[in-house]
């Protein structure tokens, strides 16, 4: 399965806001919208009607600018998107024992390819 995604990937770690007076963590609407945004895209490429188990995946993570990203909280986002969107069971590490993350610059057009890979028990 390969999935495009398009605009610059939100880092779910570097999102929480603290709201003082309820005393509660919640995220920015920034990555609530990148987040939506990327949902929409995931589904209009399809999802199988089973979600995968264990997998390795390949990440290929667009940058538009040379702004520093920290690349592991968006594959950190990513993974928990794919499960969001019903793709992967779950992002533990037993269930995406392989992962390969490329960093690509490509001025002004960032985005991400996520390539999933169904590993059996007999595979590693």
């Amino acid at each position: 399965m390969r999935y495009v995604l398009t605009g610059e990937v939100g880092c779910k770690k570097n999102c929480n806001k603290f709201n003082s007076v309820t005393r509660r963590v919640y995220k920015t609407a920034h990555f609530r919208n990148w987040h939506d945004s990327a949902l929409l895209q995931l589904k209009s490429q399809g999802v199988p009607t089973v979600p995968v188990g264990r997998f390795r995946t390949e990440i290929t993570l667009y940058h538009g600018t040379l702004r520093r990203v920290d690349s592991d909280n968006q594959v950190t986002s990513l993974l928990d998107l794919l499960q969001d969107a019903g793709v992967i069971k779950d992002d533990c590490w037993r269930c995406v024992p392989q992962k390969i993350v490329n960093d690509v610059y490509r001025k002004g057009n960032p985005g991400a390819t996520i390539e999933i890979w169904p590993l059996t028990d007999s595979t590693q």
